[in-house]
């Protein structure tokens, strides 16, 4: 695994270059580390699998968590997250490393632990964020973190396992294929409430791409987060319920 080393480039600074994106595994099958530039010591480590969509590390990920590792961490401290279509469960965990590796003083914890459901559609790479979670965080007597994974289809009712109208939902590249849009709009419309912030970041490959948000605008408040990322055509997002919009179809809330 190679990365680009620039010690020069403002730390603020978010672009896809090679310090950022991993480049392509030779490998089947290799466990990845990734410092993020720093933000992270010691670094993520993540088991990855390229012989699956989902087991691999992409572009709007990378943007998504280092971006929230460095502008709105303490946002996420003792709330109560959700990623969707995890993965290896890169931003999550980046995430929940970033918090314990700057955890407050025992007296300055909140009140609730931060918790982190990592979820993904096909079952078979749950045993990958299982064991990603096992990489980066040891079995440990107490902590202020708790971290799950799940299968978890869109389109489906969330299972009990699951907090409704969590505080935070993450989906990174979660609107890769044109017939994932309207499941992935039931489950955001079943799981978010009017507290809820989602953060939706993808890839633009194709015109049909931008399907999936002209979706979600019609739907909730979608707002754009400009970085230079976007030369390199990832879009980053901050999305609300909106109580002036109706919900997606008359089928979609469940609860």
């Amino acid at each position: 695994m190679t990365r680009a080393d620039d010690d020069t480039q403002d730390a603020l600074t978010l672009s896809v270059s090679d310090e950022l994106v991993p480049q392509p595994a030779a490998k089947q099958s290799e466990i990845v580390t990734l410092p993020f530039s720093g933000f992270l010591d010691p670094p993520l480590r993540l088991q990855t699998d390229v012989s699956q969509c989902g087991g691999q590390l992409w572009s709007a990920g990378m943007v998504l968590a280092d971006y929230l590792i460095r502008h709105d961490l303490e946002a996420l401290r003792g709330k109560k997250i959700i990623e969707l279509g995890a993965g290896s469960g890169l931003v999550g965990l980046a995430i929940a490393l970033r918090l314990r590796q700057t955890a407050p003083a025992g007296h300055m914890l909140p009140a609730m632990p931060t918790r982190i459901d990592l979820t993904d559609g096909l079952d078979t790479l749950v045993p990958m964020l299982q064991q990603n979670i096992s990489l980066n965080f040891p079995p440990e007597k107490s902590s202020d973190i708790s971290i799950n994974s799940h299968q978890f289809s869109w389109g489906e009712p969330p299972n009990s396992t699951l907090p409704l109208e969590p505080d935070v939902v993450l989906a990174a590249d979660c609107s890769y294929l044109e017939q994932s849009f309207r499941p992935l709009l039931i489950t955001l419309t079943d799981l978010m409430g009017p507290e809820t912030v989602l953060w939706f970041c993808y890839e633009k490959r194709r015109r049909r791409d931008r399907g999936c948000l002209k979706m979600l605008s019609k739907a909730f408040h979608v707002l754009p987060v400009s970085g230079d990322w976007e030369r390199d055509d990832i879009w980053l997002f901050q999305v609300r319920r909106s109580t002036k919009k109706p919900r997606i179809g008359e089928a979609t809330s469940r609860r």
